[in-house]
């Protein structure tokens, strides 16, 4: 059947997903078949590179970046070309795992639902942005702001309890406002259903 739909209907590997949907497999089978018969054309080697590798490691987008050295959003990007559509809630968590910090998730993703007009700058400029993570339009300057959103646990310090935050020390490592998510414990650290 896989044979017959590709003869009949295949013209790119644009088709890869819906001839996997009309017979009833794996993205991973019709790719590997399409393969085996060297019918794949017009793909550059990061591209075939990519697809192999995201297929090879069962759709794992993690694996497929480690591998390649790339981000998990620039896999999505290029996946996208085959009309794999990536599950971007799993990308969004991919992103923070891989960065290390489930608490920056939830304090971005806080962030996000109280800002929805916020562009979110690890998705849209640079995944693991290390000055910001949101811009916002100021309409009273008329002008784009960054943002950096931070979540702090309260610690024990010299005076006693506190929070503790530090700017970075040059002016160019700075985001324009920092939006801080104080929590009075770890135990009670934010807690953002992400609907995506």
């Amino acid at each position: 059947m896989l044979a017959e739909w590709i003869d009949k209907h295949f013209t790119s590997v644009k088709d890869l997903s819906v001839c996997a949907k009309d017979c009833g497999v794996s993205q991973a089978k019709v790719w590997h078949f399409l393969n085996e018969k060297d019918l794949i054309k017009g793909l550059n080697n990061t591209e075939f590179l990519i697809l192999n590798l995201f297929l090879k490691y069962s759709y794992s987008l993690d694996k497929a970046a480690d591998e390649t050295g790339l981000s998990v959003l620039a896999i999505s990007k290029i996946l996208e070309k085959f009309n794999i559509e990536p599950n971007w809630k799993k990308v969004r968590e991919s992103r923070y795992s891989r960065i290390g910090s489930q608490k920056g998730m939830e304090a971005e993703a806080l962030f996000k639902k109280l800002v929805p007009d916020a562009l979110d700058a690890n998705e849209e400029i640079k995944e693991g942005n290390s000055k910001f993570d949101f811009i916002v339009f100021d309409e009273y300057t008329g002008r784009e702001k960054t943002i950096d959103v931070k979540e702090f646990a309260i610690q024990d310090s010299v005076g006693g309890k506190g929070w503790v935050f530090r700017f970075p020390e040059k002016m160019d490592d700075r985001a324009d406002y920092y939006v801080l998510f104080l929590v009075l414990t770890k135990k009670n650290a934010l807690r953002v259903n992400i609907g995506c």
